[in-house]
C-alpha cells in the first residue's frame, strides 16, 4: 500500500510539472514600460550674513521722527532652487501697531516699506526671489510721546514660506 502511495505521488508530480511546462510554453513575455518626472523640492534661502544691519546714523532729531527722514534702504537676498511660485515672506516682531516695530526706547519704533507702501508686520507676502528683495526703513515716533536720547535698537525676524 505504501508503494501504491508512493507511485500515486510521483505520478501526480509528474503530471503537475508537465502540466506547468505547457503553461510555460504558452506564455509570452509582455514589455511594460514605466515612466514618471522625480520633483526635487523647491528650497530657499536668505543667503548673506546671519543678520542684516539697518543703521540710520548717529544725528537723528526728534523733531523729524516722522517718518519722511533717514529713509534709509536696506535688502533681503533670498536664493531659490527648484523655480518654486508663490514664495512669501514675513517680518516677525514685536510692534507697536501693525505697521511699526517695537524699538527699545519707548515711543520710538520703525516703520518698513515695501514697494512703495507700508509694509504690516507679522503678515505674509509675495516675493520675487530671482533678486534681492529691497526694503526701506524709518524711524518714527509713536503718538506723541517723549523719547529719551541714546541708541536704540529693534529686532525682527525674516521668514520664508513656500508652496
Amino acid at each position: 500500500m505504501m508503494k501504491t502511495r508512493l507511485m500515486f505521488l510521483k505520478l501526480l508530480l509528474l503530471s503537475l510539472s508537465l502540466l506547468s511546462c505547457q503553461v510555460c510554453a504558452a506564455s509570452k513575455d509582455i514589455e511594460m514600460n514605466i515612466q514618471g518626472t522625480l520633483m526635487v523640492p523647491a528650497d530657499c534661502q536668505i543667503t548673506g550674513t546671519s543678520y542684516i544691519v539697518v543703521n540710520f546714523g548717529d544725528n537723528i532729531l526728534n523733531s523729524n521722527l516722522d517718518g519722511e527722514h533717514y529713509i534709509t534702504d536696506f535688502s533681503v537676498p533670498v536664493v531659490c532652487t527648484g523655480s518654486p511660485v508663490g514664495v512669501k515672506m514675513k517680518m516677525s516682531a514685536e510692534t507697536l501697531d501693525a505697521y511699526t516695530l517695537q524699538t527699545s526706547k519707548a515711543n520710538l519704533g520703525v516703520r518698513i516699506i515695501y514697494k512703495g507702501a507700508l509694509l504690516p508686520l507679522n503678515s505674509w507676502f509675495d516675493i520675487d526671489y530671482s533678486k534681492p528683495v529691497e526694503f526701506k526703513a524709518t524711524p518714527v515716533r509713536q503718538n506723541a510721546g517723549t523719547i529719551a536720547g541714546g541708541r536704540f535698537s529693534g529686532f525682527v525676524t525674516v521668514l520664508l514660506l513656500l508652496p
